[in-house]
C-alpha cells in the first residue's frame, strides 16, 4: 500500500497475492493521460470530486462512490475541486477466474455507492497486505475477492435499477429474501445504503408493509418451516441456519407464530416420506 500526494498515478506492482492497493491524494495538478490496463481496477472515493473519462462517456465521482474498470477498457481520471482522494484496488484476472474460466468482462466502466461494509474490508485488506505470510496471502486474496463482489453487486444494481434512496432500499428488500440469516441491527443496514435510519425505516415499510423487524422475523420463521418440513435437521442446526443465535429465542418467535413449539408442529406437519437421519444422539 501506497499513499501521498501525487500529480501522475502511482506505478502498480503487485504482491504475490495478485493484488496491489494504492492509496492516492491527487494535488490540484494531478494529470492522468487515457489508459488500459490488462487487469481490473476498483475505485473508492474517499473525498473530493471528479470525474472518470471514456471515449463515450464522462461520469462524476465523490466520496463513498466506486467504479469498476474491466481489463482492456480505457479511461482516466480527471479532477475537480477539491481534488480527490482515492484507493485503487489492482486486481489480476486470474484471481477471478474459475477452472480457468475468466470474470465476464463488461467493456465500459461500472460504477455505484460505496458502503461502511465495503469501507471496513479495504481497511482490513490494508492490514493484511502489509504482511507476505502464506496466511497473509490467503487471506487477502479472499478479502480482494469479496470486496469486487460486494462492489460488481452494487454495481450491477445500480445499473439495473437506480441510484435513489428508494431504488436502494427495494434493492436491499429483495436480496433480504435470500440474505434474511445475516446478523444485521437497522443502523447497519442504513449505514450501508447510506441513508438515515429514519429515512430506511419509513421506506422499507412503504415498500414492503411491515416493519424491518417484522420482515426479518417472518422471512426467517419461514425458511424455518421449509427446513421442519423438507429436513431431518435438529431444531438447534435449523435456529443456526436460519439466522437465531439464540435458541429459546427461536422457541419463542416460533411458538408466537405457531402456538407450537418447532418440533411438535414439526410432528403434527411432517409427510412420512422424509427419512430420518442416523445420529449418534437424539434430536432436541
Amino acid at each position: 500500500m501506497q499513499g501521498y500526494q501525487t500529480i501522475s498515478p502511482l506505478p502498480v506492482s503487485f504482491s504475490s497475492a495478485g493484488i496491489c492497493l494504492l492509496e492516492s491524494h491527487h494535488r490540484s495538478d494531478f494529470y492522468m493521460p487515457v489508459t488500459s490496463f490488462p487487469f481490473w481496477v476498483i475505485i473508492y472515493v474517499l473525498a473530493g470530486k471528479g470525474r472518470i473519462e471514456t471515449s463515450q462517456t464522462k461520469h462524476a465521482i465523490e466520496a463513498t462512490r466506486i467504479a469498476i474498470i474491466p481489463p482492456g477498457v480505457s479511461y482516466r481520471v480527471v479532477d475537480d475541486q477539491p481534488s480527490l482522494g482515492l484507493y485503487a484496488l489492482c486486481l489480476q484476472p486470474d484471481l477471478l477466474a474459475i477452472n480457468s474460466t475468466p470474470f465476464p468482462q463488461p467493456t465500459e466502466v461500472l460504477y455505484g455507492m460505496g458502503n461502511a461494509a465495503i469501507r471496513e474490508m479495504l481497511r482490513e485488506l490494508l492490514f493484511e497486505a502489509r504482511a507476505e505470510t502464506t496466511e497473509s496471502v490467503i487471506s487477502t486474496r479472499a478479502l480482494a475477492q469479496s470486496v469486487f463482489i460486494r462492489c460488481w453487486r452494487m454495481c450491477r444494481d445500480h445499473h439495473q435499477h437506480g441510484d435513489t434512496p428508494r431504488d436502494r432500499v427495494a434493492v436491499y428488500s429483495r436480496e433480504l429474501k435470500r440474505q434474511h440469516f445475516v446478523a444485521d441491527t437497522i443502523d447497519s443496514v442504513a449505514d450501508r445504503l447510506g441513508i438515515s435510519r429514519r429515512h430506511f425505516t419509513e421506506l422499507f415499510r412503504e415498500l414492503n408493509g411491515v416493519t424491518w423487524q417484522k420482515a426479518v422475523n417472518n422471512l426467517r420463521l419461514q425458511h424455518a418451516e421449509k427446513l421442519l418440513l423438507e429436513t431431518t435437521h435438529t431444531i438447534r442446526s435449523i435456529a443456526f441456519e436460519c439466522g437465531f443465535n439464540d435458541l429459546s429465542h427461536f422457541h419463542r418467535a416460533f411458538r408466537q407464530r405457531h402456538g407450537l413449539a418447532p418440533g411438535r408442529w414439526r410432528t403434527d406437519h411432517v409427510t412420512s416420506q422424509v427419512q430420518p437421519e442416523e445420529r449418534f444422539c437424539e434430536a432436541p
